[in-house]
């Protein structure tokens, strides 16, 4: 063998054997960036044959993501103007069913700017409407009332809240 053999010998096994290890392929979260990830209760959480790992959607009560339930920034679609200066009120994340997939709140801008600085705001059931009174500030209360919320959104929280 010549020396110029020897060298690309030598030079072909360095490289084969020194090479860097391949990278693991890791497997990427396809929920990351979806705001809706376990919101909402699974309507195939029954089903034996579901994957609950693929699925966005909470399978139990305790998988429900409740601080992102919780709006508190204004929605700059909702809010938009038109050419006469009104408010248009059109969200492109509200269906044509009237569910409202929009992680932004469509309600007073005002009143959601207030709301922004309070500290575990509507994190707690009032105390009022626990114990069966009508709650004297209303819209203005800082806790979860059953009106500010679906019905199965807000059972979901009242058990988990009375356990």
């Amino acid at each position: 063998m010549s020396k110029l053999q020897q060298m690309i010998e030598n030079e072909h096994v360095f490289k084969r054997c020194c090479r860097a290890p391949p990278k693991k392929k890791t497997k990427r979260n396809p929920h990351k960036n979806n705001p809706h990830f376990r919101k909402f209760l699974c309507r195939h959480r029954h089903d034996p044959l579901h994957s609950r790992l693929r699925c966005g959607f909470a399978h139990d009560e305790s998988e429900i993501n409740l601080k992102k339930a919780y709006k508190r920034v204004p929605c700059n679609h909702y809010w938009k103007r038109n050419k006469n200066g009104e408010a248009c009120k059109t969200c492109p994340y509200i269906g044509k069913d009237g569910v409202d997939r929009c992680d932004f709140a469509h309600e007073d801008a005002a009143k959601t700017k207030e709301v922004q600085f309070v500290k575990g705001y509507k994190t707690k059931r009032c105390f009022f409407e626990k114990n069966g009174d009508k709650c004297p500030f209303g819209t203005d209360c800082i806790y979860i009332h059953q009106g500010d919320l679906d019905k199965k959104l807000f059972k979901t929280i009242q058990s988990i809240l009375e356990d």
